[in-house]
């Protein structure tokens, strides 16, 4: 799998352009105007300078943007959820729920193929929603937020449901819903930063709310071990429930401080 990893790589290095320009093809930052002299020539003229005062903005101002923190948080909290569920989820069903490993691991695999749908599932219903539906807010936070809402859910039914007599099938369906209640707002949380920013900003924007998700995956290790230790590991699903629950508040409370994308331009 590592040679694999270096032969993509290699093949990504010497395919993949970062200018349409450069493969011949038009550029989006431009509009093309239809000459009224002559119909069969264009004239390129430059785009609008509404988004100006967005280009100039600076990493400082970037830092002090409430949304940026908005995004960050709550990509912290799921994946958090994720890393957690992922790493102590097959010790939960063997220690509370007497399950053999075998069929902990299945719980694994099973969130792992409902996160690959729920991915899919994100893109095309966030895509939808920002071009056919009004919404008050960020359109692809909306969508996240109803992600989250599952994921809640799940982790309820997880702690609340699941007992050693539970069928397998059900826990694995569990498994499903929670992956791909996971995956969606995790594959969300990234696009909205990096295209609610100016252009100049949104790699930076992007890096800020990844590492918020790695500090959520390291929160995961030893802290909820020891949360383990003194409560339980319901306990720790219960945390995970709440953390799911006020990211879902979070963004429907501060709908007022949404970012929605703006025109990027070089």
């Amino acid at each position: 799998s590592g040679l694999l990893s270096l032969v993509i790589a290699a093949v990504t290095l010497v395919t993949v352009v970062d200018d349409p320009v450069h493969v011949h093809l038009p550029n989006p930052n431009t509009t093309t105007t239809t000459s009224t002299i002559n119909p069969t020539h264009s004239i390129t003229t430059p785009p609008s300078n509404k988004n100006d005062e967005s280009e100039k903005m600076t990493v400082k101002e970037l830092a002090s943007s409430p949304f940026l923190w908005l995004v960050a948080a709550c990509y912290l909290v799921v994946f958090c959820t994720k890393t957690a569920l992922s790493d102590w989820g097959q010790i939960f069903l063997m220690a509370e729920l007497g399950r053999s490993q075998m069929q902990a691991s299945s719980f694994t695999s099973a969130m792992e193929t409902g996160g690959f749908f729920g991915g899919i599932l994100a893109g095309l219903l966030t895509d939808k929603m920002v071009r056919k539906v009004k919404t008050r807010g960020n359109a692809r936070l909306m969508v996240a937020a109803t992600f989250m809402v599952t994921c809640a859910a799940g982790v309820h039914v997880m702690r609340a449901s699941l007992t050693p007599h539970t069928s397998q099938a059900v826990v694995s369906v569990v498994g499903m819903v929670l992956g791909a209640s996971m995956y969606g707002p995790i594959s969300i949380y990234g696009i909205v930063a990096s295209e609610s920013f100016p252009t100049h900003l949104s790699g930076t924007a992007h890096a800020v709310v990844a590492l918020a998700a790695n500090v959520g995956a390291v929160a995961a290790g030893w802290p909820l071990s020891w949360v383990a230790k003194t409560w339980s590991w319901s306990g720790v699903l219960l945390l995970l429930e709440t953390m799911a629950a006020s990211s879902v508040l979070l963004i429907l409370s501060t709908s007022s401080k949404h970012l929605t994308p703006k025109l990027k331009t070089a």
